[in-house]
């Protein structure tokens, strides 16, 4: 039976405040494969407040670091492809070709961010000129 007891807040796997509890259940034929501890409302509260004293350094990083923290996130996500994919098997019951679609899925949106991101304009002019915009009398 899988057991799901932990949360990730702030940078590390904690154990949630909340003390309830929820059966997951195999789809196949409905028996209970394990069970998962929810979060709380104070555990949203200690991951907002780490994500409001995270954002001022984020907020100066640069593209080129924001690019390698996401080629980061892909490597992580892709090299769990393989656990993924018979997870959704077993917890979703979804036909091979269907779980490995959903098992890559995760990783193939983290690429096509990085190139997003590659070539996005920051900076571009909105509206034209204010000399071309009116004429002298």
């Amino acid at each position: 039976m899988h057991v799901i007891e932990h949360i990730y807040i702030n940078g590390t796997f904690v154990t949630p405040a909340g003390d309830e509890w929820l059966d997951i259940i195999k789809p196949a034929d409905g028996s209970v494969m394990g069970k998962a501890r929810l979060a709380n409302e104070q555990d949203a509260e200690r991951a907002i407040d780490a994500a409001h004293a995270a954002f001022p350094a984020f907020s100066r990083t640069s593209v080129t670091e924001r690019i390698t923290l996401l080629e980061q996130m892909y490597d992580a996500v892709k090299s769990c492809e393989t656990d993924l994919h018979a997870a959704i098997l077993e917890e979703y019951g979804a036909p091979s070709s269907r779980s490995q679609w959903m098992a890559s899925y995760p990783a193939d949106v983290i690429l096509q961010v990085i190139e997003e991101l590659k070539q996005y304009p920051f900076i571009q002019q909105a509206g034209a000129p204010v000399s071309r915009c009116y004429r002298s009398a």
